[in-house]
């Protein structure tokens, strides 16, 4: 998810650590492990908590939404990603069979 991609930027940026922001954002010592619970179950934290954590980081919480945000697909991979995303499920796992026999011959 952009936001917790966007989260760790943002922390490697302020020369802080994800635990450091946590714990001071929810007031416990164990922070760290409401923020990792969250980006595995793939859900976003309250907005008030959100709030808090753009407030730590020194931006807005609209920035996490933003296009400018930190894009977790690399530049040079856009595009493609953009024509598979048209592709069906049967395409998709005969795209997936050709990277990984280029892998292979890579390997050898």
């Amino acid at each position: 998810m952009i936001f917790f991609d966007e989260v760790k930027r943002l922390v490697k940026a302020n020369n802080t650590t994800i635990e450091a922001v946590m714990n001071k954002v929810l007031d416990v010592e164990w922070g760290a492990h409401i923020y990792q619970g969250w980006r595995r179950r793939g859900t976003l934290p309250r907005i008030d908590i959100g709030y808090k954590i753009a407030k730590e980081l020194g931006v807005t919480v609209e920035h996490f939404f933003e296009e400018t945000a930190a894009d977790p697909v690399p530049a040079r991979l856009r595009g493609i990603c953009k024509e598979l995303e048209e592709f069906s499920p049967k395409e998709l796992e005969a795209v997936k069979s050709m990277i990984i026999s280029v892998k292979e011959l890579k390997c050898k």
